[in-house]
Parts: structure tokens; sequence; C-alpha cells
């Protein structure tokens, strides 16, 4: 601020303000046509002047005189702002005043050479969120005159520094992407009876790792820039609160929550996402590949390269939760064995006694209460695991079955083949075959069993051991010919069978 005036209330009338502490330089401030005299009379082109006169002004004309304030009108401070300096603008001078000497902020930032306007609006739940819109120089000027840009904050670049609970909006010289927390934690002492609906809704999507779905919470409110697993809430009924979770979580984090189809994941565009800390994926199925492989390194990347339409990519840091619910209870994605990055839950039909229509509303007055729940929960031990969660924390029967369900077809046949010739054949425990003894004995007539691709389901799905060379028998019968057979085990064959039989619910 240029004035030192004591901070007034953004409540007062701008007008009266300036016209009790202005001083006479304002009302022409950068105009070198106009100049000011030791009485404080303002001398206007030709012989006019505005002579001042207690607290207001009077136009004196010359014999040829003119101009747009009329003659011995008596005129504010005010007026004479709005006429000489501002163009008779009256939403200039007011905006001048506002921000001069009613502390009010200036909603205008500038980072690099872009402008920008800090929008607070209400979303779809009725909550206040800040919004960075991209605004045009000229079109700030239009509004309020050139005056503004010196008023406009300027920043180096962006950045992303996530905090929910001590957000800063400017890092350094860079200003802060992460958006502002909307909710603030109630300062009572709060137990799950105060927060029925929150709990009920808690236990509904957890079950029995309940405890662990606070933990989950805790970690996305406290610690933002903390890796954590895929979340994965799966049912193939409706009306189970799978799209309401994702709803939630709309309502706490505001903008730092988005949601993506399965497509956008598969898009070489990421701009929709890579801002944000947390990403839903609603009924999703992602079986192309590329997809599934940029869900498991989004989960742990530590920085992503944004590529966004007509803008060269650059590189931020990431932050990223991923959410995803889907239909698919078992194949909504190919998740390998040796896989530890996510979470499955199976969500059941929520009675219909417990749909009400102030479902929502009840979550969101209880936010406060949850947050405050949260915080006074005990400490993580976040050393365990990078993903805060421990494989044995993570691995259930659900997770299993996903797994069971992601081995390839050819996986599944090749499995079903050696358990029927164990079947067969109750005396032997090892059973050796070449490559090709499998592609000719069970594979010969189908063309995408390739040999190739044999070998690559051997090696990386099965984990066949391969012998060295030496000489075996021909399906366990027969003379004994030279070769570096696979070898497969009546134990392992068993644990196969008995994998694929259990019951995962």
């Amino acid at each position: 601020m240029n004035q030192k005036f004591k901070k007034q209330s953004p409540g007062h009338n701008p007008v009266n303000i300036f016209n009790k502490k202005h001083k006479p330089h304002e009302l022409i401030h950068g105009d070198k046509s106009l100049k000011i005299d030791d009485d404080g009379n303002i001398l206007c082109c030709g012989d006019d002047f505005l002579m001042k006169k207690n607290h207001a002004y009077i136009r004196v004309p010359s014999v040829n005189g003119s101009g747009n304030i009329p003659v011995k009108c008596e005129l504010s401070p005010f007026q004479v702002l709005c006429e000489l300096r501002f163009k008779r603008n009256y939403k200039h001078a007011i905006t001048y005043v506002e921000h001069e000497y009613m502390n009010k902020k200036v909603n205008y930032i500038r980072v690099r050479t872009n402008y920008f306007k800090r929008i607070t609006k209400k979303n779809n739940w009725g909550i206040d969120l800040e919004n960075l819109v991209p605004w045009k120089k000229d079109t700030l000027k239009d509004d309020y005159g050139k005056g503004i840009l010196n008023q406009v904050n300027t920043y180096d670049d962006f950045t992303i520094v996530p905090d929910n609970m001590h957000y800063q909006p400017v890092i350094n010289t860079m200003w802060n992407l992460y958006e502002p927390f909307p909710h603030k934690p109630s300062s009572n002492d709060v137990s799950v009876s105060d927060i029925p609906t929150t709990a009920s809704f808690m236990a509904h999507v957890f079950g029995q790792q309940v405890e662990m779905g606070y933990k989950y919470l805790k970690v996305l409110y406290e610690k933002p820039k903390q890796i954590l697993p895929v979340l994965v809430l799966v049912s193939k009924e409706r009306a189970t609160g799978k799209t309401s979770f994702l709803n939630w979580m709309d309502i706490i984090f505001g903008n730092n929550y988005t949601q993506i189809s399965p497509t956008d994941m598969d898009s070489q565009f990421n701009s929709q996402y890579a801002y944000r800390n947390i990403i839903g994926i609603d009924e999703a199925v992602i079986h192309k590949k590329p997809a599934v492989e940029k869900i498991k390194s989004v989960a742990t990347a530590r920085t992503i390269l944004v590529n966004q339409k007509q803008i060269a990519q650059y590189r931020i840091p990431f932050y990223g939760k991923i959410i995803i619910t889907t239909n698919k209870e078992t194949d909504f994605m190919r998740v390998d064995q040796e896989e530890i990055r996510f979470w499955v839950h199976k969500l059941s039909k929520i009675p219909e006694d417990d749909i009400t229509n102030d479902f929502f509303d009840n979550l969101i007055e209880e936010i406060p209460d949850f947050l405050k729940y949260l915080n006074d929960l005990e400490d993580i031990e976040y050393g365990r695991s990078r993903m805060v969660f421990t494989r044995d924390e993570l691995e259930n029967d659900l997770l299993k079955e996903v797994k069971k369900e992601s081995r390839s077809g050819l996986q599944k046949d090749i499995e079903i083949h050696i358990q029927d010739w164990f079947e067969k054949n109750p005396s032997h425990d090892v059973l050796y075959m070449r490559l090709m003894d499998i592609k000719d004995n069970w594979f010969e007539h189908n063309t995408r069993a390739s040999p190739n691709y044999i070998k690559k389901v051997l090696k990386e799905e099965i984990e066949a051991e391969r012998c060295e060379m030496g000489r075996y028998k021909y399906l366990g019968w027969g003379d004994s010919i030279p070769g570096k057979p696979y070898k497969f085990t009546r134990k392992d064959a068993q644990k196969t069978v008995e994998s694929v039989n259990e019951v995962p619910f």
C-alpha cells in the first residue's frame, strides 16, 4: 500500500473513505497536463482550474472554458478522481480506493508473462473453491485501468507443494498449483459417535479393514505427498456406494481431486490429472496394456511429464493417488502375481433403509469433526513400507482372485494341461518337456500360441524352471532324448489347483 492509513473494514463506503483520507496529488497522478499548486488547487488546461474549497472543488472557467466538469459545481474529491484520473470511469475509481485504502486483495496474479484471475465459486456440493482462470492483460486494463498492473503480484513459475493443513499459495517466487483445502477441522474432542454417517459409510466401504481405511484417509489428509496403494472398490451390483465414495473425496478435497475415464488414462495427454492429488476412475475396465502400465507407473511416480495440447512438454513434481471403482470384480485390469500396489475391496449393496436423501448433507456437516477425528488418531509409522501399508496388509482374498484372473489365457491352458498330465500319471512327480514338445502336443493347431509366445509365458508368467542340456524321457515315457526341457512338478501343479479352487469371498 502506498498510503499508511488505519485498516478499514470492507463494509465501509469507499467514496466516503477517499473523500476523508485522500491527498491532492492522487487526483491527477500520471497526467502531465495537470498540476497542483501550493494551495491544493488543480490547474487544468488553459486558464481553467479546480479551486479547492474545504473538502470540495469548484471549476472556475476561463473565457473560452470547456470541459466535462460543470461550471461552479461543487465536486467531492472522489468525483474529481473519476473525472480527471480515471476519465469518468467510476468502476476504476472504486477499485483503486478498495485496493489502496480498504486492504482489499487484488484477485489477479501474473505467472511468467501470463495473467490469471483468482475466482471463488461454489461447486456442486455448495462448497466454496478457488479457481485460477487465465485472464487477458488487455481485458484487465479495460476493466480497471493500466494502473492495476502495478498492483498485480508476479511470480517466476508454477510449482506443486501439497499441504492440506498449512497451505502456502506462494513457494519462494513460484505460485503453488495445489489448491487450498476447503475445510477446517473442529476444535472439539471427537469420537466415532459424533460422526455417525461417516463412521457407517467407512465401515461399509472398508469392512473388516476399516481401521486401515481410517489410516488411509488420515494419510490423504495429513500427508498428501505420501505414496499410497491404488484403492480399488469393486462390486457387480448397483447401489453399493462406489461412486458415492468418489463423490465424498470430491467433497473433502475440492479442486485437488479430479475424476477421469479409463480412456483419459490411455490418452497421451495427461494435463487433466497431472496437477491433482487424488485421481478417481469410475466404472473402470482397463485391458489395454499401455493404460495398465501407466496406472502402475503413476501410482509410485515422483514426477510426471506433462503432455498438454499445443504446449511443449515439461516435467513437474507429482503426488497423485488413484482410486478405481468398477463392476468387474476380478477382471477390471491385469494385476501381476508379484504386484503390491493395489488394495482391493468388494462392496455389498446398501440396504434400502439406509439410503436417505440427506446422506451427503450429513457427510458434509460431519467433515470438520471427521478431520479432527483423523488428526487425533494414533500417529502412523511411515518407515514400514514406501506405500505405508505392508504387503501382508494389502494381500486379501479378493486381490488373490484378481491376480489369478489376470493370468493370460495361454498360461491357464498350459497349467490345465500340466494338471491333467499328473492326474493321468499318478506315479510320476516330475514332468520334463521341451518348448517344442509343448507346442506339438498341446497347441499344434493353435496359431496364436506360437513357440515364441509359449516361451514368454513360461518364463514371465509361470516362471518355469528350465534345465541344463541333458537327456530326458519324452512325456515321461520311452527312451531318453537330448534337450533342455522345462521342469514341472506335481507339487507346483497341486498348488495351482488349490489356488484356483479357493473361495475368495
